[in-house]
């Protein structure tokens, strides 16, 4: 059969063969139509649905390349120039020899005395002449990223074992680039005692540390070091006055019993924040801290309970049922944020 189609209004009609070829008024609009054969009809409409078929897949994989292309240059970007992952947040630190507000005591002490407290600072926990601050920076920030090696390190290190060789192949090449960045960086720090990227096997080989700073580092020093540089940062860049101490003594004149704190700030003068930071269990400490928050007379919202890798919905569910509040290391400066809005 042949098919009447009209090019103006898309009306279609069957009529007879002996009309193939011909012009015909078309019924519905009375503008001219050919009779066409319907064979080659249906074979040219085939023909371009499958041309607007194969262009729209190539559209779509080609916006999924570039999507990977994107993502990978924001990634190595960063690690290419040692920029933190997380670069709103940023580190005021980076490639400085010293900073005055972790020498500044005084008014920390001044502070404890007035509640019949006596502190001891330990101003070697706070010195970041060090590199123990921007490595723990680089690893807290790519955490999730770096879990895995970190847990690594930590089962030689109790087993005592040296050696540790990780498998890149596992990785994509944006993650495999900081990855590589980390333990080249760890390594030029001496947090590694030796450090080998072997190309061809596509692996990284590292002699651990025997140090003991390098190991306590690995164990858990190095949130303290994260919480204590992220808080310093963050306060500098509100304009907030601000001295800070990490891994000091506290001793109570009237109850002869003394406590330590992890990170302990005092803001223009007048107002605490208190961190302590987990990097295993945690439960167990919770009752202590609430109890010390009281007789420190601290607001629950300075009172902070850092935990590497907790769930963030775990984490606000513990801040509504406990008088402190808990965070992981993604969700510490947002709750800071919120307090300085």
């Amino acid at each position: 059969m042949a098919i009447l189609r009209c090019p103006h209004c898309q009306f279609l009609k069957e009529v007879n063969n002996q009309h193939l070829g011909k012009i015909a008024s078309c019924p519905n609009c009375k503008q001219s139509a050919k009779v066409v054969d319907t064979i080659k009809l249906v074979k040219t409409a085939i023909e371009k649905f499958q041309q607007a078929h194969e262009q729209n897949k190539k559209l779509k994989q080609d916006k999924i390349e570039l999507q990977a292309q994107l993502d990978q240059f924001v990634s190595i970007t960063q690690a290419d120039l040692d920029i933190p992952t997380d670069l709103k947040q940023g580190y005021a630190f980076e490639n400085q020899n010293y900073a005055a507000v972790f020498n500044d005591f005084q008014p920390i002490v001044q502070w404890f005395k007035k509640w019949d407290i006596e502190i001891q600072p330990n101003a070697a926990a706070s010195d970041i002449s060090g590199y123990f601050d921007e490595v723990a920076v680089m690893l807290g920030d790519n955490l999730i990223l770096l879990d895995n090696l970190l847990d690594g390190i930590r089962y030689r290190q109790r087993k005592g074992y040296d050696k540790f060789t990780i498998q890149l192949n596992d990785y994509n090449k944006a993650d495999r680039k900081i990855i590589q960045k980390f333990c080249q960086m760890a390594y030029e720090c001496a947090f590694f005692s030796k450090y080998h990227h072997n190309k061809g096997k596509n692996s990284i080989f590292l002699q651990l540390s025997g140090a003991p700073q390098i190991q306590n580092f690995f164990n858990g020093d190095w949130l303290e070091w994260y919480g204590l540089m992220k808080v310093a940062t963050f306060l500098m860049a509100k304009e907030q006055k601000f001295t800070c101490l990490r891994n000091s003594t506290i001793k109570f004149a009237a109850k002869n019993a003394q406590n330590e704190l992890d990170i302990f700030f005092l803001i223009n003068d007048k107002q605490p924040l208190w961190i302590e930071c987990k990097t295993g269990e945690f439960r167990d400490s919770i009752n202590k801290y609430q109890t010390l928050r009281k007789c420190l007379n601290i607001d629950p919202n300075y009172t902070i309970l850092l935990v590497s890798g907790l769930d963030d919905e775990k984490a606000v569910a513990m801040s509504s049922m406990f008088k402190l509040t808990v965070v992981n290391e993604k969700t510490l400066l947002n709750h800071l944020s919120r307090l300085f809005e």
